[in-house]
């Protein structure tokens, strides 16, 4: 992919994240201000239970995309998408079904719910990943809005209009809100492809798609376990109320997600193009000076629970470390897994993460049993990405940060640490993001310059708006 291709893939992703934001901002700090603990934790339950849906599709959907990555979207028939949707329907179909009658069987209603939220996750996955390998970031990142909108509106109408504390009405919005962006992705790839009238379905292709994509999908999965043990070790342990601003915290750090995703979702079809070296060391700085600019949307983050959420006040010094971890996180998904997928090498990322994974655990046992509290399971994970980062530094010779790059990285992360935690609100927002804007000047200049130059050229752009 050309440069200019990846910058715009970049920024309209970008764009429509945006509106992702408003729901992240709604479910962020206004949920959590109107709504009881015992309800949020519940909702934060059923998100945590949802991020596992992609256990299901046995990795049905990691062996399409690594089929479809870097073709063109006029390269694949009707057919052959065809098959991989109806096949993946079905799945998915039977898979919900046998999971809600359990559900009814025992009365369980996160079960239940997480059924009917498993089968539209992974048909919007089907879509959206086929979007993201053949490079069509226009027709994505259109795709990602309408959900949001009746997301946030109809949470707005239940908090203020039916004032309800019901747990079970916003999940609801949430299943609706995935129904609605399903059926939207499902036509305007018809209107592309034409697959609807291609009702086959293949064996073979199962054997293909999960052959190629168990391992990868296996690696997906232990990568979210890497992601969620520390919510599950507070769930487990401590109380509902411990679960909920771990949440609380967790849910304010998904904020920077929208300007952090579009890198995953671009930088695999851009890999698969070219992948040299110094390309990639380029994109890495790239993503390094980003992500700490990003950060510091804590600052604020900060202000508004202090003033207006106070009920979770326990939360900021965690928000901090969270966001913290986004960095090291941004470099590792960004730039290190889509390089493993982009020269197929699923196996040994899957073993890879399997390390990680027990790492994490490891680390985070020892950090409970030392210290028994939220804040050292928090700092247990940012400790476990900084590992992880240093595993594949080293694995990837050609890929290293040089000495410059790691001490731009440490003065960045200890500036962050205590503007954020030992200053206020105001006062560490302004002191961080000058030596922000000094040290990324004096050690990371050109993608510094390069980063400002191109976003100022993409919003210039009237093509792109």
């Amino acid at each position: 992919m050309p440069e200019s291709g990846l910058k715009k893939g970049l920024f309209l992703i970008m764009l429509a994240n945006l509106l992702n934001l408003v729901v992240g901002l709604v479910n962020g700090f206004i949920l959590p201000k109107y709504l009881s603990i015992d309800t949020y934790a519940m909702i934060k339950t059923y998100t945590l239970y949802i991020s596992y849906a992609g256990f299901f599709h046995l990795g049905y959907l990691d062996g399409m995309y690594l089929k479809y990555g870097g073709r063109p979207l006029s390269s694949v028939s009707s057919r052959e998408y065809g098959t991989d949707f109806w096949n993946i329907g079905l799945m998915q179909f039977v898979v919900s079904v046998i999971l809600l009658i359990v559900g009814l069987a025992m009365w369980n209603f996160l079960l239940c719910a997480f059924a009917a939220g498993l089968f539209l996750k992974n048909i919007n996955s089907c879509c959206q990943l086929f979007f993201q390998a053949t490079g069509e970031f226009k027709l994505y990142s259109s795709a990602l809005n309408y959900g949001t909108i009746l997301s946030f509106l109809l949470s707005l109408f239940l908090i203020f209009v039916v004032k309800t504390d019901d747990a079970r009405l916003y999940i609801g919005v949430q299943i609706l809100s995935l129904l609605i962006v399903s059926l939207y992705l499902c036509i305007l790839l018809n209107v592309k492809l034409g697959y609807f009238k291609c009702r086959e379905m293949s064996l073979a292709a199962f054997k293909e798609n999960i052959s190629s994509g168990f391992v990868l999908m296996m690696g997906n999965f232990s990568n979210i376990l890497f992601l969620s043990i520390d919510r599950w070790l507070v769930k487990l342990l401590m109380s509902t109320y411990h679960f909920a601003v771990y949440s609380f915290a967790f849910a304010i750090n998904g904020l920077i997600d929208v300007f952090i995703s579009p890198l995953f979702v671009t930088l695999y079809n851009a890999f698969c193009k070219n992948s040299s070296p110094d390309r990639i060391m380029g994109i890495k700085r790239a993503v390094a000076v980003w992500s700490f600019a990003i950060i510091a949307f804590a600052f604020p983050a900060k202000w508004v629970v202090e003033h207006y959420i106070d009920k979770y006040i326990e939360a900021l010094p965690l928000v901090f470390i969270f966001f913290a971890s986004h960095v090291f996180n941004a470099l590792i998904l960004g730039v290190y897994v889509n390089y493993f997928k982009a020269r197929k090498l699923q196996k040994q990322f899957f073993w890879q993460i399997l390390s990680m994974l027990a790492t994490i655990i490891g680390v985070s046992l020892v950090a409970w049993l030392i210290f028994k509290s939220m804040l050292a399971l928090a700092v247990a994970s940012l400790l476990a990405n900084i590992i992880w980062l240093g595993v594949n530094e080293r694995k990837f010779k050609d890929l290293r940060f040089v000495c410059s790059d790691w001490i731009y990285l440490g003065l960045m992360l200890a500036v962050y640490l205590l503007c954020g935690l030992c200053l206020g609100s105001i006062a560490g927002f302004i002191v961080y993001i000058v030596l922000l804007v000094l040290l990324s000047l004096f050690l990371m200049r050109t993608q510094t310059l390069m980063l400002f130059n191109s976003l100022k050229q993409l919003w210039l752009r009237n093509k792109i708006l």
